[in-house]
This record gives structure tokens, sequence and C-alpha cells, in this order.
């Protein structure tokens, strides 16, 4: 059997790059309804390649789909993703160093639930909150977010609706002073 060549990664900006790119990796799964089967498959094709590519690395999938409420996923000491469970809805947490990512925050109802959930892992400031599309069961929760957790970068897609989720978004984005950056192909974060 033919051993893989590992490549220790020690910059901080590969480190990130991973981030985010596992970050992509998530949203794209969870937007395209992955069945477990898929998922499964898709957890054991990054785990082959992120051990390819990094020393004393390894991704534990079998926690990904189960029972718990949250499943964590961890990449060496530093790298943390979460999947908060909130229904047939969507919410992940991801965590690096002294870092966060939000994607998503669930329905209307599940805010509270995603709210707690950060600030039981220790977190006051979100760096970025990711709101991927404004469908009720990804931006539900975003509100309540934004109303307890100080968010610094909100990054959502170019798409409006006139739906009342939407417009409470809109509501607490405004009433914190914040902006909307809607990131395009080549942008970085």
């Amino acid at each position: 059997m033919r051993k893989r060549k590992r490549v220790k990664i020690e910059t901080k900006n590969q480190e990130l790059l991973l981030f985010i790119l596992l970050g992509i990796i998530l949203i794209t799964t969870f937007l395209y309804g992955a069945s477990e089967r898929v998922l499964n498959a898709a957890s054991n094709t990054l785990e082959t390649n992120i051990i390819t590519e990094q020393t004393n690395t390894s991704i534990d999938t079998s926690n990904i789909i189960g029972e718990n409420s949250v499943n964590e996923v961890k990449l060496e000491e530093n790298l943390k993703v979460y999947f908060i469970d909130v229904g047939q809805a969507d919410s992940i947490l991801i965590m690096n160093k002294d870092e966060s990512m939000l994607i998503d925050a669930g329905n209307n109802e599940d805010g509270n639930l995603v709210v707690n959930f950060i600030k039981d892992k220790g977190i006051t400031k979100l760096n970025y909150l990711v709101g991927t599309h404004p469908h009720e069961d990804h931006i539900g929760g975003v509100d309540t977010v934004i109303k307890n957790i100080e968010v610094e970068n909100i990054l959502m897609p170019k798409i409006q609706t006139n739906t009342k989720t939407f417009e409470e978004v809109l509501d607490a984005i405004s009433t914190k002073g914040l902006k909307i950056k809607a990131p395009e192909k080549g942008y970085e974060f």
C-alpha cells in the first residue's frame, strides 16, 4: 500500500484557508439537502484530503450524523465545527482559535437555542455571521443572534424577499448599525 505524502501547514493564512474551505463545503452540502449517505461520503472524502495535506491532523467524522443534538468535528486543536440541531433547518458554528463564524441560525423559534449554544461555547463576539439565503429555515434565528451577540461582519447574498422573517433580520441589522457584505467571486475573509 502506497503511503501518502504529508505536507505540514505552518502559516496562519493556510489554516484560515482551510477554515474557509471547510465552511464552504459544509454550506454546499446542506444547501443541496444532502442525504445521510451523501454527507458520509463527503465527510470521508474530506477526511482523506485533509489528512493528506496536513501533519498530525485528523477529522473525526463519526459524530457528523448521529442522535446528539449537536455534533462536533475537530481539526487539530484549534478548528472546531458544530452542527447545531435545529430540526430540518441549518445552523453551523465554526471556531478557530479566537475567531468564530455562524452559518445560518435555523428557524425563527431556534434563535434562542442558537444564542445559548454560542454563549455556552464562551463566544461573546462572532467575527462572521453568514446568512446563506433568505429562507426562514436558514435566517429565521439570525435576528435573535444579532440582538444578543456582538457581530463584526454579516455576509449575505444580494437576494431580497418581502417575508416578515427577512424584514426582522434587516431591522436587527439596521438597529445595530451593521452593514451587509455580499461576497463576490474572489472575495476573501
